[in-house]
C-alpha cells in the first residue's frame, strides 16, 4: 500500500527461518557467441542538476544484524571504472593527465576523540600457509606521528611475518 516508486516491494513481520527479501536470478543459457548476460543492471541515467542535486546509481543500507554485511560478492571481480575487470577488486581512471597523482583509493580513519600520535590505518595481506591457515603474512600501517591540525606529520610502516611475528 502506498508504494514510493514504480517497484516498490516491502516485507515485514518475524521470520523464523533463513530469509531472503527479495531475490532475482537470471538462469537463461545460450551458446550464441559474444552475447552479454548481466543479472542486475542499475541505471540512474538523465538530466538531475537542480541546486544540490545528487544521482546515486545505489544505496545499500544494512542494520540490525548481530553481523550486518553491506554486499557480498561470491565469484567474479569487482570492476571500478571498468567493464572488464582483470583482477577480485580492479580501479581504473581515465583521464588526460600526463604528469599527475591520481588517487584512486581512499582508505580513511576518524575517530570521535582527539586525534593524537599513534593513531592510524593499517593494509593487512594474508596467505594460506602449509597447514591451509590462512594467516597475515605482512601489514602496511600510516600514523600520526604529530596529529597537530597544519603541523601532521606521518609515518608508513612496512611489517612482515618473520619466525611467527609481525
Amino acid at each position: 500500500t502506498g508504494p514510493t516508486s514504480i517497484l516498490h516491494s516491502v516485507a515485514s513481520g518475524a521470520k523464523t527461518t533463513a530469509y531472503i527479501g527479495n531475490a532475482l536470478t537470471n538462469t537463461a543459457t545460450s551458446s550464441t557467441a559474444s552475447i552479454a548476460k548481466t543479472g542486475v543492471d542499475i541505471q540512474s541515467t538523465g538530466t538531475w542538476n537542480g541546486a544540490s542535486a545528487v544521482n546515486t546509481g545505489l544505496n545499500v543500507n544494512v542494520s540490525g544484524g548481530t553481523t550486518n554485511y553491506a554486499a557480498t560478492f561470491q565469484g567474479g571481480n569487482v570492476g571500478i571504472g571498468t567493464t572488464n575487470p582483470g583482477d577480485n577488486l580492479h580501479i581504473s581512471e581515465s583521464d588526460a593527465g600526463t604528469t599527475t597523482v591520481l588517487s584512486s583509493l581512499r582508505q580513511e580513519r576518524l575517530t570521535s576523540g582527539t586525534a593524537a600520535p599513534g593513531l592510524g590505518l593499517a593494509q593487512d595481506f594474508y596467505l594460506q600457509d602449509a597447514s591451509g591457515n590462512s594467516n597475515q603474512a605482512a601489514r602496511i600501517d600510516v600514523v600520526w606521528e604529530d596529529a597537530t591540525n597544519a603541523s601532521e606529520d606521518a609515518s608508513i610502516r612496512f611489517n612482515a611475518m618473520k619466525a611467527g611475528t609481525l
